[in-house]
Parts: C-alpha cells; sequence; structure tokens
C-alpha cells in the first residue's frame, strides 16, 4: 500500500479559505495574503487546480 503524502499546511490552509468564502478576495483579505497568493498556495502549487478557471467544489 502506497500512503500519499498530504501538500503542505500553507497550502491547504488557503484552499479551504478560497473554498469556504467562494473568493480568493475574501480568502486573501482573511488571511492577510494577495489574492495572487491565494491563488498559488492553493491552486496550482499544490495541485488543487489545473488552470481551467473553474470554481472549487468540495463533496
Amino acid at each position: 500500500m502506497r500512503i500519499t503524502p498530504l501538500p503542505p499546511l500553507p497550502c491547504l490552509v488557503a484552499f479551504e479559505a478560497a473554498v469556504r468564502h467562494a473568493s480568493f478576495t475574501r480568502a486573501a483579505a482573511e488571511l492577510h495574503l494577495t489574492q495572487s497568493a491565494i491563488g498559488r498556495q492553493g491552486g496550482g502549487r499544490c495541485g488543487f487546480a489545473d488552470g481551467s478557471h473553474q470554481q472549487y467544489a468540495v463533496n
């Protein structure tokens, strides 16, 4: 059985805030970051987004 490592904690925090607020702007304000930083941390850099500009969804 292969265990996949978790993404770094800042990535998970940014992703969770973006999903909860449904807005990079509000997530950035809450975390005292820029919108760009939220997009990088919560999306592309950590593998949660594929660049298709679709909304995040939690199941």
